[in-house]
């Protein structure tokens, strides 16, 4: 289980990553190369200045410096050679953060405190030259700050509000089991080659139906269509399976028919569903490999 229980937390570090990137990739030029320093700029404000993975970001031509005093995120200034941003700290102070590329490629993060707006433009354009382009949140405004509050505390409540289910893990958790999907799809198109170069046609055959589903599965998780119905069977017996292993004085596997797993007592389940949605990675472990061992009952 400790494999899986690694993976489970590996995962998670590169959907951060993956999250950290969007950012990132609004500053790729026509080449298709990122702005020199784009990303390590934005890898320094999500360690040391606590931009949010999940920000979102727009472009707009132009800013007037009374909304930049008013706006209470990191607004990104790219010009004809860089890349730097501003926070509003207090109003009338800002933080300023840019990168400095030197000739060797060594990228350095030059920040600094800054309470005059004509010396930060100024500081700012050192790093950036001639700015051709502004990016903002649109949670950035005290208005839509407080629009933004009540729609993550209305999306709370309806969260709150919901069952949780089978389902709510394998949605919330869809990129993980993509992942494990592939890694076994990979193995398994390998033992289909050693099957069938040994002759034995039938296992072989046996494992390329299993692999048609798995692949079916995949597409179908990387295309966010609704959850495959064989998907979600082998996520509930998984859970099924793992709750049972993590209570067991609570719950036994009493039956297992076609994919589904039934326990005596479903109650664990839940309370297993419950804690992985609260952040658990050592249960979500468990599932995972509870669900690959699984997927050799799908032929």
């Amino acid at each position: 289980m400790k494999n899986y229980e690694q993976f489970a937390l590996l995962c998670e570090h590169i959907l951060q990553l993956n999250e950290a990137s969007s950012i990132s990739d609004l500053f790729v030029g026509r080449d298709g190369k990122h702005v020199p320093g784009s990303r390590e700029l934005v890898k320094a404000l999500h360690a040391q200045y606590r931009l949010p993975h999940d920000a979102v970001y727009h472009a707009i031509g132009k800013i007037s410096w009374t909304d930049i005093k008013a706006h209470n995120q990191w607004i990104f200034f790219r010009g004809s050679k860089g890349i730097a941003a501003l926070k509003t700290v207090n109003n009338g102070e800002y933080t300023l953060v840019a990168p400095r590329v030197h000739m060797n490629g060594e990228v350095i993060i030059d920040s600094m405190k800054e309470s005059h707006g004509g010396r930060a433009l100024a500081w700012i354009e050192d790093h950036t030259g001639s700015i051709n382009r502004i990016y903002v949140s649109p949670s950035g405004t005290s208005y839509d700050k407080t629009k933004a509050r009540q729609a993550t505390k209305d999306a709370d409540s309806r969260q709150a509000s919901m069952p949780l289910s089978s389902a709510t893990i394998a949605k919330k958790f869809s990129p993980m089991f993509a992942k494990l999907l592939t890694q076994t799809i990979a193995d398994v198109k390998g033992m289909v080659a050693q099957r069938m170069k040994s002759g034995n046609y039938s296992a072989a055959k046996e494992q390329f139906d299993a692999l048609i589903k798995m692949d079916a599965m995949l597409d179908e998780l990387d295309a966010k269509k609704p959850l495959n119905k064989t998907f979600s069977e082998l996520v509930g017996s998984a859970i099924a399976c793992a709750a049972a292993y993590h209570y067991p004085d609570e719950t036994q596997i009493s039956r297992r028919v076609g994919l589904e797993i039934y326990l005596t007592h479903d109650a664990p389940k839940s309370k297993l569903i419950r804690d992985i949605a609260q952040g658990e990675m050592k249960k979500l472990g468990t599932v995972l490999s509870y669900f690959k061992q699984l997927l050799v009952y799908i032929s």
